[in-house]
């Protein structure tokens, strides 16, 4: 059941619906060997759209080779203004700009007197943010327990390192809200 959530069977041919329809159907002390799919009968199951897929990948594997959760709702955040990651390096120094992504990491090293290091991660790339602690502060829902941000504050470029130096924090869960996706914290 899970290799067919996970669509491990679809070099066999079978899509993830078919695998996890035959799946269900062999009884459980046979195994998935016990009965050649191909005395099953074919159910007809609409194919999944692109968007179930990556959530359905997200759920299962916890990342996705069809796609990223932020494509789906790359039109809505373009017209809130925001720009994907592998636009960042474009901007100038100290430019305002949003950026949005689902949060990969989260750090608040002790030896960082109070800021927060997130890195977000869109279709195009990722890109790291500095939250310093009044920001953190006045935005610690987003900060702290969102699976998907949109940030606007300033670009901070410093030779080839280049951070998002975070003023507001908004949490975008509710966008890509079938999607499970778990942050790496570091606290």
């Amino acid at each position: 059941t899970r290799l067919s959530e996970a669509d491990a069977f679809a070099s066999l041919p079978r899509s993830r619906r078919i695998a996890l329809w035959e799946t269900l159907a062999l009884p459980e002390q046979r195994g998935l060997l016990a009965m050649p799919p191909d005395l099953l009968p074919a159910p007809i199951l609409p194919p999944m759209t692109t968007g179930q897929e990556i959530h359905a990948d997200y759920s299962s594997t916890g990342l996705s080779l069809k796609g990223h959760p932020m494509q789906l709702i790359r039109s809505q955040l373009t017209r809130r203004k925001v720009i994907p990651a592998a636009q960042v390096w474009n901007q100038p120094h100290d430019k305002w700009i949003r950026v949005a992504g689902i949060v990969v990491i989260r750090q608040r090293p002790g030896t960082a007197k109070g800021i927060v290091f997130e890195t977000l991660e869109d279709e195009t790339g990722s890109v790291n943010l500095i939250i310093r602690p009044d920001v953190y502060d006045r935005c610690r829902n987003a900060a702290r327990n969102a699976s998907a941000i949109q940030c606007d504050g300033y670009v901070q470029r410093h030779g080839q390192i280049q951070h998002v130096l975070a003023v507001r924090l908004h949490d975008i869960s509710e966008m890509i809200s079938n999607c499970s996706m778990r942050s790496r914290d570091f606290h």
